[in-house]
């Protein structure tokens, strides 16, 4: 019988809008917890999730018959709507930016990836989140315009 095999793993980072420092320690670990769950009902269980100040990352597992821009869509939204009922912001409501990278990740290099997703205040002291997201851009030779890449 014929089975269709795959292990598809994919590196998600997104920030917050205009990259405001809205993700703080009190909402750091429940906003984790939320978004593997909402990744999980899915389709697509998270594997690792980190964060700094002003966005996340997030590595999934899903299924061939899911779309990435469906669950990430879904992962935002949701996001949103909890963050500003169990963490109102003060003076606006909490948004995630517009877009979003993924790129695709294979299996051997998660010890690396996690270790990197779960030091990322550290990590982000020294390198800022644009010039981290622009590397990885480069990176994974990601063709895009700078006038678009940050709302």
């Amino acid at each position: 019988m014929a089975s269709t095999l795959t292990n598809l793993l994919v590196h998600v980072i997104f920030s917050t809008k205009q990259r405001q420092p809205f993700i703080h320690d009190a909402l750091r670990p429940e906003l984790h917890a939320y978004a593997a769950a909402v990744c999980a009902e899915d389709g697509a269980p998270v594997i690792v999730v980190g964060s700094a100040t002003d966005h996340i990352h997030l590595v999934l597992r899903f299924r061939a018959e899911f779309a990435l821009s469906d669950i990430v869509r879904a992962l935002k939204s949701n996001t949103s709507r909890w963050i500003n009922q169990r963490f109102p912001p003060d003076n606006a409501r909490f948004a995630w930016q517009s877009g979003y990278a993924a790129y695709t990740v294979s299996e051997p290099r998660l010890p690396v990836l996690r270790k990197y997703l779960q030091n990322q205040l550290a990590h982000h002291r020294r390198v800022s989140f644009q010039a981290e997201y622009l590397l990885f851009l480069e990176r994974h030779r990601v063709d895009y315009d700078k006038r678009y890449v940050f709302d």
